[in-house]
């Protein structure tokens, strides 16, 4: 980002501090997922799955899925309802995510898809919160 905008530098406190206060600028957010390898995409409510259309990578995911069939752990979420996570290291993302109570709808994203980075989970949301 630095590079991009050399004359308002950024810096990681900043954008934490933005999360928090929840006032990140859209094309910031496409920024910082551009620069993660990610995309923004708007997808409907009954979807569950919070992913970039990648092919490849929705290949991989599948492929966590299957291995991970029997580590399924369920917890509940503050922004989507329910939060559905597969793979051998499902607790651990379970135990960063539950240490999160309070975290805004941006930032819980940000950090379930660092955790399926990091730990090589599946998370994937409900929306059972949300009205018919």
């Amino acid at each position: 980002m630095n590079t991009n905008h050399p004359d308002t530098p950024t810096t990681a406190q900043n954008i934490t501090n933005k999360l928090a206060r929840e006032t990140i600028k859209f094309s910031e957010v496409v920024e910082i997922a551009e620069l993660l390898g990610y995309s923004v995409e708007f997808i409907p409510h009954n979807r569950k799955v919070y992913f970039p259309a990648s092919e490849e990578r929705n290949n991989k995911l599948e492929q966590i899925a299957i291995k991970a069939e029997e580590d399924v752990i369920k917890i509940p979420s503050p922004n989507f309802g329910e939060t559905i996570i597969y793979g051998t290291n499902a607790q651990a993302a379970a135990d960063q995510l539950m240490k999160q109570p309070t975290l805004s709808k941006s930032a819980e994203i940000l950090l379930q898809h660092r955790l399926q980075k990091e730990l090589n989970v599946l998370i994937s949301v409900t929306n059972s919160h949300v009205s018919q």
